[in-house]
């Protein structure tokens, strides 16, 4: 059995620029000391800023090292995120794969992963509406791909990025609403990338053909889980 794994998100600009911003106030408090006529209050800012930069990089070093994007166990793989987080379980995931885009016969790779589910119903039910909003965001630009890149499209534009409609799902359930929104998209994205959800490149770190090689033995090694588990539970 594969042991728990946490997967950091990739490293963004974002960072750089807080400690840019950090490092620039203590050197605007260290310049500052040398205007202040008094030795004694000299040394006091000087102690203040330092104490207050060294709070501050502790608490973004803390920060940084207690940060994760992917937790994958056994069972399921995991994403966090400030605005919430999805799961799916092994047994739900069909296929995983890097995303391809197809312009007239030529397939042109793309810095997404791919992830085919068997049924849409526990990923549309469990994703907070925050994250399910950022979703249909960020694969409206795959779309947008495919739709230019095809030259006849059943569909037109606004269909592919804002429908609504309501969606029934093979088990019978009915989505609306924001949850029919996401269910739709991934219906089109199957039908345009055999994919319905995307993991974009800038959401972890390492080379995307490592975290899909990661992500396909964690699926195989759920499938060989299954096989042991089944031939028990059928004995009793």
């Amino acid at each position: 059995m594969m042991e728990t794994q946490f997967i950091k998100p990739a490293k963004t600009y974002k960072k750089s620029i807080q400690y840019a911003c950090l490092l620039l106030m203590v050197i605007i408090g260290t310049i500052t000391l040398f205007v202040i006529p008094q030795q004694e209050e000299k040394q006091a800012y000087l102690w203040l800023t330092l104490f207050i930069a060294a709070l501050c990089f502790s608490f973004f070093y803390y920060y940084k090292s207690q940060e994760k994007a992917f937790t994958l166990t056994f069972m399921h793989l995991h994403y966090h995120c400030r605005k919430g987080g999805w799961f799916a379980r092994w047994q739900d995931i069909q296929s995983i794969g890097q995303a391809q885009l197809n312009h007239q016969g030529w397939y042109q790779p793309l810095p997404w992963i791919g992830i085919k589910l068997k049924e849409y119903d526990t990923f549309v039910q469990t994703i907070s509406p925050r994250l399910a909003a950022k979703f249909l965001l960020e694969d409206k630009t795959l779309l947008l791909m495919a739709y230019r890149a095809q030259p006849e499209m059943p569909y037109n534009i606004d269909e592919l990025l804002f429908d609504d409609t309501e969606y029934i799902s093979k088990k019978g359930d009915k989505f609306t609403g924001l949850q029919a929104m996401l269910a739709n998209r991934m219906k089109y994205n199957r039908e345009y990338f055999d994919f319905d959800f995307f993991i974009s490149e800038e959401h972890f770190e390492g080379e995307i053909g490592n975290f899909i090689g990661l992500l396909r033995r964690y699926l195989a090694q759920s499938s060989h889980y299954e096989e042991s588990v089944l031939p028990t539970k059928q004995k009793e």
